[in-house]
């Protein structure tokens, strides 16, 4: 069974908010965004920095946006984790990084995420969606689909709605009517 993956990713964009966005790290404005080159250097010079010690919250900023400008993810991703290992990290990068393990194809990791991320915030439609897709990449869409069912029945019915919409989404065209 194939979720609707098109509905699926267009709530992850609106819910995740691009990932991006929602970490306030938007790509750089065309005017400031140079040359390839230009921004690799730059990149360059940030790791360079970095491997000499800490570098600001601004600098942290400026290299995770350079890096996914530049398209090298598997580096934004390992840079991420880095800073993982030294803080907690609001939910929206959490939800970046799920999402940059999925697309550098470790949807296990992802899920494991997923699933802790869960556990912290168990009530959020983000979260669930992000898990339904990467799930649906494992192969376990049925699985995810049955415990996203089972979460909508146990809520309470003022509570469905926007779960409801979730799994409509979820929903094979054929189980929707």
């Amino acid at each position: 069974m194939r979720l609707n993956r098109s509905v699926l990713f267009a709530l992850l964009l609106i819910g995740v908010g691009l990932a991006l966005l929602l970490t306030s790290y938007g790509t750089p404005a065309s005017g400031q965004r140079g040359s390839r080159r230009i921004v690799d250097q730059q990149v360059n010079v940030l790791i360079d920095k970095l491997k000499l010690g800490p570098i600001s919250a601004a600098e942290q900023r400026s290299l995770l946006e350079r890096l996914m400008s530049l398209g090298r993810l598997k580096e934004a991703q390992i840079l991420l984790e880095s800073w993982q290992g030294e803080r907690p990290l609001p939910l929206n990068q959490n939800l970046l990084l799920v999402e940059l393990m999925r697309l550098n194809s470790d949807s296990v990791g992802a899920d494991q995420e997923l699933s802790r991320l869960l556990l912290l915030h168990p009530n959020n439609l983000q979260i669930m969606a992000l898990q339904v897709l990467v799930q649906q990449d494992r192969g376990l869409g049925v699985k995810s689909l049955n415990r996203l069912k089972a979460r909508f029945e146990a809520a309470k019915p003022g509570q469905r709605m926007e779960l409801g919409l979730l799994l409509a989404a979820c929903l094979p065209a054929e189980q929707r009517r």
